[in-house]
């Protein structure tokens, strides 16, 4: 089976729907499944502001604007519990995901064993432990610990223009999917499932296609 997944770093939604597909996948035993990551910037040309909060960045002016705010990180942090996650919205930085998609992209291409590795390690570091995954040294220290060869991650990390075709690629493909929400995962060509589904609405679906 071959599931590609659109996601995008800054989706709090595409970490705990990553968790749900995982879930689903372990539990009919197809955990052997091509797992393959698509990018789908939600922010095209981002600048990082590492310095302030995702909610700083919002900028909110009156009190509607803010409870707004809270009562969504409030709902996206008790699903993000439900599946096992413990997200730290208030704190999560504001921060561009172009460098960490690249690097996955490379991984992606020369080591694709540890994919979802480093694809967990990044979630992991942003949305729990709130530090800036638009870093070199931080995407760096994350994949310290796997056999990955430093000096070449670091080359990719340092020119802006690999893996930028790939991506511009992805959200071609995206257009033509006619996406509109993430995660996006399209099964074995055909199926397509559009934003967080529950584990066992997954396990149904995948089911069909196995």
């Amino acid at each position: 089976m071959k599931i590609e997944i659109f996601s995008d770093y800054a989706c709090p939604y595409c970490y705990i729907g990553k968790r749900h597909l995982e879930a689903a996948l372990k539990d009919l035993g197809l955990e052997d499944a091509q797992l393959i990551h698509r990018v789908y910037i939600l922010d095209p040309g981002k600048i990082s502001h590492p310095e302030r909060t995702y909610l700083e960045g919002l900028n909110l002016k009156t009190a509607e604007e803010k409870q707004h705010a809270a009562n969504t990180f409030a709902s996206i942090t008790r699903l993000a519990a439900d599946i096992g996650l413990a997200y730290h919205m208030d704190t999560m930085k504001d921060i561009a995901t172009e460098m960490a998609h690249r690097l996955t992209l490379w991984v992606q291409e020369t080591a694709p064993d540890q994919t979802q590795a480093v694809i967990d390690r990044i979630f992991h570091a942003h949305f729990i432990d709130n530090k800036d995954i638009s870093s070199k040294e931080v995407l760096l220290d994350l994949i310290s610990s796997l056999p990955l060869d430093p000096a070449e991650a670091t080359a990719v990390l340092d020119d802006p223009s690999r893996y930028v075709d790939q991506i511009f690629e992805d959200d071609d493909r995206a257009q033509q999917l006619d996406l509109d929400y993430i995660p996006f995962f399209v099964i074995n060509d055909s199926d397509h499932i559009s934003g967080i589904v529950n584990t066992e609405k997954l396990k149904a679906i995948l089911s069909q296609n196995s």
